[in-house]
């Protein structure tokens, strides 16, 4: 038997620990199942957990990340009476 702990979106969850017999878990709580129950709910990585494993360091970023580059500025010439009626007579 192993002890895993729910960590999934929702508040509780049913889970059929034997044929017929299901057991509520609620959000971080933890149940006792079979070893091979265990090592398939521990697959979905997401929603269950082993709470004698110590989880993965969240990484740190930078203090002070990048500035964002200034967008550039293009020149466009200028409108002419010309250009806006597009005909010449």
């Amino acid at each position: 038997m192993r002890s895993i702990t729910y960590v999934g979106p929702f508040d509780i969850v049913e889970l059929e620990v034997a044929p017929g017999i299901w057991a509520n878990v609620e959000h971080g709580g933890s149940i006792e199942v079979t070893d091979q129950m265990a090592a398939s709910l521990l697959e979905q990585i997401d929603n269950w957990s082993d709470p004698n494993v110590a989880p993965e360091p969240v990484p740190v970023p930078d203090a002070e990340p990048e500035p964002e580059p200034k967008p550039k500025r293009t020149r466009r010439k200028p409108v002419t009476d010309d250009a806006v009626d597009g005909d010449k007579e």
